[in-house]
């Protein structure tokens, strides 16, 4: 299967390059020293991606060397009037992502509230990390005539990760799918290779203007040595042999009103010592928006079942079984004025073991806006009850930013924040921001004043420069500076970060990126 995906890479690739017509080309390089987290020793990061496109065809390619290690992926993309071929890495999205949506990275936030998007169902993959997205091949034949068009997509996955001999001897790899994939490269203990097969179809008709309906089916196993393996079990009773599932998804939507409804069923063929047997769960999914010129509204239910086996969906940031409540309503009462509130109560049916956090939360949002030419003011207010055990635990947070336009091309950017729990923080940032032609200049620093409460702030109110951090917990002081140079060929910047309290510390990153 790789062969041929390689294969079908170079053919691509040779057809590509007879195109005389080619509309973009970008090369981009980023190099940094990890500014993300100050409790662990730095690490220097290089990435480095390359995209050609034209009309009908796109490939991209992303090359990472980190801590003396590499990890590369490409992607790639041909179309024609009914038919388009996808190949390499690319993520799979289907209706709102209940059963097989877009992977996202972890928000340790408690007071986060995320609002899942609908993405097209095949998105590339131009990260360079492997970890996430699927590898293989998909297919796609559609029609499109006038208002109503039909699609139909197949697909397979085929990527190889590493176990120990032990458990390849055992034929059972003891913990989850995902703990499986995150082993993409021979390492330690891991050096036997196994295979993830992920096949799937996927179909797609909108009989009507503003109408849409889906349908997916997909199945995974795992295979050593041509014979498949058990995971997601620490003995051989109620281990995974396969598992899969489908959804069906339906949408409504013009220009004020928007209706979406999925229902999945996961399939977990579970085994032990003496036999097999198939485990049939179900969840439901299903939202409204109305929104006109000076009013928008939400609400968006999810409800699960315990055992609701989705590893490749995502929902509200997540792909664990949970009942998720969410309402939200934003008015325009006048033209530079926003208000909105909004209301998440998730409980989380299977708590992870590996992240500490809260099952059941209650969250309540007040965000209101005001803008005209000079001055932006923005503040947010969350309130939160947290369960876990029986327990209650209750917290809140304010958060107010203000932008002054001194003139055309400097602004003065001032944020504070107010955490409250068992415990009270409270943090204050500043920023300016000056413009000399194609050079755009931020300084700005940091105060966060904490006996043990964990802060997730932006350490700079200023845009594209943000950081943001969990690890402080007690009370720091940093200095932000980024530079950013941009034409219409290429575009560099430079971002650093230095600690001057409780400890001295820097890290900083730069980019650039060439278009021809």
């Amino acid at each position: 299967m790789r062969n041929a995906v390689k294969i079908c890479f170079i053919v691509y690739l040779h057809v590509l390059l007879q195109i005389p017509a080619i509309a973009v080309n970008t090369i981009s390089v980023e190099y940094r020293q990890d500014a993300l987290d100050y409790g662990v020793e730095k690490e220097h990061y290089i990435r480095t991606r390359a995209t050609i496109a034209t009309d009908k065809t796109e490939v991209n390619a992303a090359i990472i060397q980190s801590n003396g290690k590499k990890y590369a992926t490409w992607s790639c993309v041909l179309q024609g009037e009914y038919t388009a071929i996808a190949g390499g890495h690319y993520f799979v999205h289907n209706g709102a992502g209940l059963l097989l949506g877009k992977a996202s990275a972890y928000n340790p936030d408690p007071y986060s509230i995320n609002v899942p998007k609908n993405d097209t169902f095949i998105s590339l993959c131009k990260s360079g990390n492997p970890e996430y997205p699927m590898y293989g091949m998909v297919v796609s034949l559609y029609d499109v005539r006038d208002l109503t068009t039909i699609k139909l997509d197949a697909g397979v996955s085929y990527k190889e990760c590493y176990i120990s001999s032990v458990d390849a001897q055992n034929g059972k790899y003891p913990y989850s799918i995902h703990g499986l994939l995150s082993h993409f490269e021979r390492e330690g203990l891991y050096t036997e290779p196994v295979q993830v097969m992920t096949s799937f179809v996927h179909a797609t008709a909108k009989p009507f203007q503003y109408v849409t309906l889906q349908g997916c089916y997909y199945a995974t196993q795992v295979y050593y040595n041509n014979a498949q393996i058990l995971f997601n079990a620490d003995s051989r009773e109620n281990a995974i042999q396969s598992f899969g599932g489908y959804s069906l998804y339906a949408q409504y939507q013009d220009n004020v009103v928007s209706v979406f409804s999925e229902y999945a069923v996961s399939h977990v063929l579970m085994t032990n010592e003496d036999d097999s047997k198939n485990r049939y769960s179900k969840a439901y999914y299903c939202g409204a928006t109305i929104k006109d010129k000076g009013y928008t509204m939400k609400s968006i239910i999810q409800k699960s079942d315990k055992d609701f086996f989705a590893p490749f969906g995502n929902t509200f940031g997540s792909n664990s079984p949970r009942d998720v409540y969410y309402y939200s309503v934003s008015i325009k009462p006048k033209k530079k004025f926003t208000c909105s509130w909004a209301y998440t109560d998730q409980n989380n049916l299977l708590p992870s073991t590996y992240y500490t956090e809260y099952p059941h939360k209650r969250i309540s949002k007040i965000w209101v806006a005001y803008k005209n030419k000079q001055f932006s003011v923005k503040s947010d207010f969350r309130y939160a009850q947290f369960y876990k055990d029986g327990k209650e635990n209750k917290a809140s947070r304010l958060q107010q930013g203000v932008v002054w336009g001194i003139t055309k091309n400097s602004s003065l950017h001032v944020k504070y924040g107010l955490y409250q729990s068992d415990t009270f923080a409270w943090y204050a940032a500043w920023g300016i921001g000056m413009k000399f032609g194609n050079l755009q200049n931020d300084i700005g620093s940091f105060y966060a004043h904490t006996d043990g409460e964990k802060m997730y702030v932006a350490m700079l109110p200023l845009p594209q420069t943000n950081i943001i951090s969990e690890t402080i917990a007690t009370s720091s002081f940093f200095v932000v500076i980024r530079l950013r140079f941009s034409n219409a060929f290429c575009k560099l910047s430079a971002r650093f970060v230095s600690e001057l309290h409780p400890q001295k510390q820097t890290a900083g990153e730069l980019s650039a990126a060439a278009f021809f």
